[in-house]
């Protein structure tokens, strides 16, 4: 009897814990957070190559070169935690993200992913459109001003490529990484000499360029051609500039016409940032793969610092930029890297786009004023610093 009475309190007991562990177990079933989709979105700056892969749980995103923002989804239940992580950098960047960690209890619009290319040193994905910042002496702008453009004046019968926003970012800014470049790789016979004579520097040259120029007038069918129908061809120009070797600042500077703004190393002429419709050239036109396009009077000029010219004009060695050409006012512009070795915006430089410290010239060591290319506008003067050359396509400003 006590070996039943042992077994039946055995199955009674059994029995009890059964039904106590079911129980707590649909307890849980019923208390278990419910999971939500949320979205995970922010802005992205400074990705020039594609590659950069982000992870959130097990979810993951791709993104291409020249994106500016991003989205994705993740099942999370409120109140559980996050991390957005960075999986795959593409090759010369590094990346950071702000916000990438928190607790959801909705979604998640306020991260920001910033990159930086270590081979450039500045986001071409956010570049200021210089429309707002061009000064017209003629319309009573009377004096220049640091980050902008001080043109003589407009001309009356101008032309360009009509704005399109496919590149154009939503805070207003211009995405130059995806912006669509004119086809073609073609090469010319380029011609170019600079003689130091006396205290002049003798400049000839035939104006066509050793770098590679893109097919114009650009083709129909192609995708610039949706954008600019620029029907100019390019023609060998007779060159001949005289300046002084070592120039001297005037007291006043001088507002800058059309027609060639300088001479690059390369050959080919350097206009600056607008065009003749009084707008951002660079944000707007559309430019072959070395920054540059032909114009009305047949020559091929650039009006932006692309890589293409930096890798053969100032490859970064560390330190200053090289010595890229001369404005018209005989004075050098060099690459857009500062004595530290720093890349150099607007920002940095003066009303003119240049500054003053000890460069080399001719090889010497001289302290002496000089400009900058920048990647943001004005790119390459903003004045001129002394009476400049009259271009062989130009008339001397006004």
């Amino acid at each position: 009897m006590r070996k039943v009475a042992g077994i039946v309190m055995a199955a009674l007991l059994s029995g009890c814990g059964g039904s106590s562990t079911d129980s707590t177990a649909m307890d849980d079933v019923n208390q278990q957070p419910q999971l939500q989709s949320y979205t995970f979105s922010g802005t992205l700056f400074g990705l020039h190559e594609s590659g950069l892969e982000l992870s959130l749980g097990n979810q993951s995103l791709y993104l291409g070169a020249g994106a500016t923002a991003f989205s994705m989804q993740a099942q999370m239940a409120p109140g559980d935690s996050y991390t957005l992580a960075i999986s795959t950098t593409p090759a010369f960047h590094s990346c950071t993200i702000d916000n990438g960690t928190g607790t959801v209890s909705g979604d998640v619009s306020q991260i920001a992913i910033h990159c930086l290319d270590e081979r450039v040193g500045a986001d071409l994905t956010h570049l200021p459109v210089g429309d707002s910042l061009i000064l017209d002496r003629s319309q009573g702008d009377e004096s220049p001003q640091a980050g902008k453009l001080w043109l003589c004046g407009v001309p009356p019968d101008g032309a360009g490529a009509a704005a399109s926003d496919d590149w154009i970012n939503a805070d207003g800014t211009w995405n130059y990484i995806i912006k669509p470049q004119v086809e073609g790789e073609n090469y010319a016979l380029s011609e170019f000499t600079v003689i130091i004579d006396g205290d002049k520097r003798l400049v000839t040259g035939n104006a066509l360029p050793t770098t590679a120029m893109g097919t114009f007038p650009i083709e129909p069918g192609t995708i610039a051609y949706n954008y600019d129908r620029n029907p100019s061809v390019i023609s060998e120009h007779d060159v001949k500039l005289t300046f002084d070797a070592v120039p001297q600042k005037s007291e006043q500077p001088l507002c800058v016409g059309f027609g060639a703004t300088g001479i690059s190393l390369t050959g080919a002429a350097i206009y600056h940032g607008s065009s003749t419709l009084g707008t951002d050239a660079a944000a707007f036109e559309i430019l072959d793969a070395c920054g540059g396009h032909a114009d009305g009077t047949s020559t091929y000029h650039y009006h932006y610092m692309s890589q293409c010219v930096l890798d053969e004009l100032d490859p970064d060695n560390g330190g200053h930029s090289a010595l890229m050409g001369y404005i018209m006012d005989g004075f050098g512009i060099f690459g857009p890297r500062g004595e530290d070795g720093e890349v150099l915006s607007s920002a940095d430089l003066d009303q003119c786009h240049g500054h003053s410290h000890e460069i080399e010239w001719d090889g010497e060591l001289r302290d002496m004023y000089h400009y900058h290319w920048t990647y943001d506008f004005p790119y390459n003067v903003g004045c001129y610093n002394n009476e400049p050359q009259i271009p062989w396509n130009g008339r001397a400003p006004q």
